[in-house]
């Protein structure tokens, strides 16, 4: 349904019929074709790894997937890569220095990157971002 309007009566009627007429798809509308339509991903089970991170898919299917990790990032390249990717804009050199001191002062990684990840979130910049799309 569309969010702030509902359909109109007519429309309503044309979707009840249709199911109850089988919901019949018209052919040439839908070009992927499966020669068993239960095999479909959404079938199958979920695969899920000791910690269910995309890493450790990576690392226990490697001739499979054809993938490799690539170099962790030091913490400037991690800053710059989120900080472009959810406002499309390069860190600032306080962001930058925030950070490093955040992380020489001993608070963990993980939190330090969160705490960066919830300020850019809740930047309007964020939207500004994400509105174009």
């Amino acid at each position: 349904m569309p969010p702030e309007r509902s359909l109109h009566i007519d429309q309503i009627q044309i979707l009840e019929r249709w199911i109850q007429q089988g919901a019949i798809w018209p052919d040439g509308i839908d070009t992927v074709s499966e020669e068993d339509r239960k095999d479909h991903w959404s079938f199958k089970p979920l695969m899920r790894s000791l910690n269910g991170s995309i890493d450790d898919w990576i690392d226990l299917r490697p001739s499979q997937s054809e993938l490799s990790r690539s170099p962790t990032a030091t913490s400037d390249q991690w800053l710059r890569r989120v900080t472009h990717d959810l406002t499309g804009l390069p860190p600032i050199r306080d962001d930058v220095a925030s950070l490093l001191q955040k992380l020489q002062s001993g608070e963990t990684s993980e939190i330090a990157y969160a705490a960066v990840v919830d300020r850019l979130l809740a930047s309007p910049r964020y939207g500004e971002r994400w509105a174009q799309h």
